[in-house]
């Protein structure tokens, strides 16, 4: 026999799992498929989670996507490094002061005299 409390608990239950139409609010049976106020198409519990499952795996891929675009770049830029010319160095080395410039600069003589030239 059941108890007075577990009857009110299973209507309490019942009473909960009303089904609530996104479209009006409208608090409907839980077996329902239609909205009984607006007849707008109700989403079941088996929908829902499957849609969550959806979003979150849309989510995962687009994860997967953009770090596996990072990955891709930073290949593409450290091959890039390699490949093209590299700087070659010169050092300036003059009484402790010393410094690297590119091969391609060209130097100044600043000892000579105007006149010189």
């Amino acid at each position: 026999m059941v108890s007075k409390d577990d009857a009110q608990k299973r209507v309490q239950k019942v009473k909960d799992d009303k089904v609530k139409c996104a479209n009006c609010g409208f608090k409907n049976k839980p077996d329902s498929i239609y909205c009984q106020s607006c007849g707008n198409e109700l989403e079941t519990a088996s929908q829902k989670k499957l849609r969550r499952k959806h979003i979150i795996l849309g989510v995962l891929i687009l994860a997967g996507v953009c770090f596996g675009f990072m990955i891709i770049l930073g290949i593409i830029a450290s091959e890039s490094e390699n490949s093209t010319n590299p700087i070659i160095y010169k050092t300036y080395d003059n009484n402790g002061i010393t410094f690297h410039y590119p091969f391609t600069w060209t130097t100044l003589n600043f000892n000579t005299r105007q006149a010189d030239v």
